[in-house]
């Protein structure tokens, strides 16, 4: 704990690294966003360019630099547990029955999950920061849910209008059901009459989505 406060601390009062914080962590918060709204799904054109890795491998380079020789980087335990579950996926790979698609979903999907969470332990040290992560995390939510219902079609199971890992309607369910509670919390401490009936409507929407997705799990879950 002593040597966490003097790193930050030295940090603080340099100002190079702070930038060089300030740099990490916008890049992280750019990849958040890129993650979870996932414009490359509404813009075919993007497809082409992997902007979400692009933007994290900036973050990661940021926050190396912002390293000094003396500061020591303790990982926590579920980090590591985390990258040894990658490489026990990446040892799979070769004896898949389809190679491509294991290689796709290990480093195309698991592989983000990683990468956001490594990043996320070691950019994230203020309160702010966190909230302001979670923050993008649930607006994405609530939009993509917004955006789905108006495509919805009565009488069938709602999917996500962007696809990808929403296209399955339980999983779509349980995201709504995850972040239907950070939805609520930031109506509880927004202020001002319009923010809360911003998220007063989100956490309708959200409630309206997951029963239309006629999950049983994200039901429960919520």
């Amino acid at each position: 704990m002593i040597d966490v406060a003097m790193s930050e601390a030295k940090a603080n009062s340099n100002p190079k690294l702070a930038r060089r914080g300030t740099v990490a962590f916008t890049a992280l918060l750019l990849f958040m966003i890129l993650y979870y709204w996932r414009p490359e799904d509404v813009i075919p054109a993007l497809g082409l360019l992997p902007v979400a890795k692009i933007t994290g491998a900036i973050a990661l380079v940021a926050l190396l630099a912002g390293f000094t020789s003396g500061t020591r980087v303790r990982l926590p335990r579920e980090i590591k547990i985390l990258f040894g579950m990658l490489a026990w996926m990446c040892l799979g790979i070769p004896f898949a029955y389809w190679r491509g698609g294991a290689f796709g979903t290990v480093f195309g999907q698991f592989g983000k999950a990683v990468i956001l969470s490594f990043l996320v332990s070691l950019i994230v040290t203020e309160f702010w920061q966190l909230r302001r992560l979670l923050w993008v995390q649930a607006a994405a939510l609530a939009g993509m849910t917004g955006l789905s219902l108006l495509l919805y079609r009565s009488g069938e199971r709602m999917v996500g209008v962007l696809g990808g890992v929403f296209q399955n309607p339980n999983d779509l369910a349980i995201n709504i059901a995850l972040n239907w509670p950070l939805a609520l919390v930031f109506l509880l401490a927004g202020r001002g009459i319009f923010r809360k009936a911003i998220w007063m409507a989100a956490i309708l929407l959200m409630s309206y989505g997951v029963m239309t997705t006629y999950s049983r799990s994200g039901f429960l879950a919520m």
